[in-house]
């Protein structure tokens, strides 16, 4: 309780079967655990079953599990406070991180408080070896987040209740996303949205309804985003009550969308 720092770090470098198992950390001014490999040798780091509350009290937009290197993770649950992330795969900014996060990260649950830039999972590697599943947000800003240094990985089974901001927002290059089910408030613009920049991105059996009767969209797709390909068993429901909305907002090049159904929000 109440680490000025981390709740837990590994930062030295050539960690070698380190095991957490049923750990509880709460109120940390920086991440609740941090990883560093700086050395490049870390094992894979096993964790099963971590929890936390209010970590970042200090340092604004940290982590509850702030991956380099490899991991292998399964039961990570946190309630947020402040701006922050959950599960954060980092890239690398410099020699002394020398790789990015990889792994498998599953079962993650996030509960916000309906306010900050808060992101349960935020994907900035560029090794392109990430997979998350089994994700649950619930009033966060974004479920689910790739950002513009994000190369390749895959996310699956991503749900979340009462985002308010861009609920799943994708900036990076060749992601997955296997299944979504997506609710926004009625404050939020959309449930997804495909930003400027991002590339070759692929997103199928995704389901989204969008609170906001206000906005003719449930996802968009932003004017410089590139050859987003949306398929499979796609179901939208967030088109504007009374408009001539449609489920998606299309503005990128070269987007295939098929597939999909657009209903009005209830």
């Amino acid at each position: 309780y109440r680490g000025k720092g981390y709740g837990i770090g590994i930062q030295a470098g050539q960690t070698l079967g380190a095991r957490i198992i049923d750990v509880y950390i709460e109120d940390t001014g920086s991440d609740a655990f941090d990883i560093k490999d700086p050395l490049g040798t870390n094992g894979t780091v096993y964790v099963r079953n971590l929890s936390a509350k209010n970590w970042s009290i200090d340092d604004d937009g940290d982590a509850m599990l702030d991956i380099r290197g490899p991991i292998d993770a399964d039961g990570i649950t946190g309630e947020m406070f402040g701006n922050c992330a959950g599960v954060r795969f980092r890239d690398v900014a410099g020699t002394e991180l020398h790789r990015a996060g990889s792994g498998v990260v599953r079962n993650v649950r996030m509960i916000g408080q309906g306010v900050n830039a808060q992101t349960a999972v935020l994907m900035t590697s560029g090794e392109g070896n990430c997979l998350v599943e089994g994700v649950y947000g619930e009033n966060v800003q974004n479920v689910f987040q790739s950002s513009g240094a994000a190369v390749g990985g895959i996310a699956r089974d991503i749900r979340s209740r009462g985002t308010y901001g861009d609920g799943m927002s994708i900036a990076g290059i060749g992601l997955l996303v296997d299944g979504a089910d997506l609710q926004c408030t009625a404050a939020a613009p959309h449930c997804f949205d495909i930003e400027a920049g991002a590339k070759r991105n692929r997103l199928v059996n995704i389901m989204a309804k969008n609170l906001n009767t206000g906005t003719g969209n449930a996802g968009r797709i932003v004017a410089g985003a590139e050859d987003t390909f949306i398929t499979g068993d796609l179901t939208i429901s967030g088109v504007t009550v009374g408009g001539g909305g449609t489920a998606i907002g299309n503005a990128g090049t070269g987007s295939v969308i098929s597939g999909t159904r657009g209903f009005l929000a209830l």
